[in-house]
């Protein structure tokens, strides 16, 4: 069975999870609705959509128990609920294996520039308090990284959190929201820095594709293509291509999601 769970406070989830449910041939609730202890961790699939108002105690309870599941969220280009393309990974937060298809699908205009290997400091985007929520290690790795990158590189580290920034309590409540304004745009930010450091945030795909190295957590979908302690400070050239066509691969519409996709999962 495949549970398709949406949450009421976020109404624009409900399309994509009904698509879901239609194309698994699975149910759709809300997720007050789940009785989890009518799931098998073997014979049933959970279906669900980001990481806040509940969906995150569900993350977690799912890990814990090794459930399998199948989680959507922004798409790896065009991301937005208004763009129609959402991520699907089964039994993974991201796609960060490079998958091969013989299916041609368009890599949404990606253009790729030279890798840069100069830039007067290293561009670290915090990890999120839901991120670290459901996975316990993403402020102590950021916090990390970007300490030994500086000491290693010499460079300052300049943090830009997402905006708004929700920040959650020891519960995993929404706390407060608080929203960050900068002088230069993420473009131009990237475009300055010696390399990008992030947990899990999928800007490091549009910043690796715009020559910027990047030094990402496995649970990033830019990690096939990332740095490491000993690639860092010379990266060397790297075809993209693949990796960009693997992605592409991995992101549906609202319409493949009814038709089924579970084959391409």
């Amino acid at each position: 069975m495949y549970y398709c769970i949406y949450n009421k406070n976020k109404l624009k989830q409900q399309p994509i999870i009904e698509a879901m449910a239609k194309g698994t041939g699975g149910v759709c609730l809300e997720l007050k609705e789940l009785d989890l202890s009518q799931v098998n961790a073997q014979q049933d699939c959970v279906v669900f959509i980001g990481l806040v108002y509940g969906m995150g105690d569900l993350y977690r309870h799912i890990l814990a128990n090794n459930i399998n599941y199948i989680y959507i969220d922004h798409a790896y280009f065009t991301a937005g609920y208004s763009t129609g393309w959402f991520r699907c990974t089964r039994n993974n937060f991201i796609q960060n294996t490079i998958k091969t298809s013989n299916l041609i699908r368009p890599s949404f205009d990606q253009k790729i520039r030279p890798l840069r290997r100069t830039g007067s400091y290293i561009l670290g985007l915090p990890s999120s308090d839901a991120v670290n929520y459901i996975f316990g290690d993403a402020h102590d790795w950021y916090n990390k990284i970007c300490d030994t990158l500086s000491q290693q590189l010499g460079l300052p580290v300049v943090h830009r959190h997402k905006s708004p920034q929700i920040v959650l309590d020891k519960r995993g409540h929404i706390q407060k929201r608080i929203t960050h304004t900068y002088k230069t745009s993420l473009d131009l930010a990237i475009s300055g820095a010696r390399c990008l450091v992030t947990y899990s945030s999928s800007v490091s795909i549009y910043a690796r594709t715009q020559g910027c190295p990047v030094f990402v957590h496995e649970r990033n979908a830019a990690y096939p293509v990332g740095e490491n302690l000993e690639t860092i400070s010379n990266p060397p050239d790297r075809y993209l291509e693949p990796w960009i066509r693997s992605l592409s691969n991995s992101q549906f519409n609202l319409d493949e999601m009814q038709s089924g996709i579970l084959d391409r999962l």
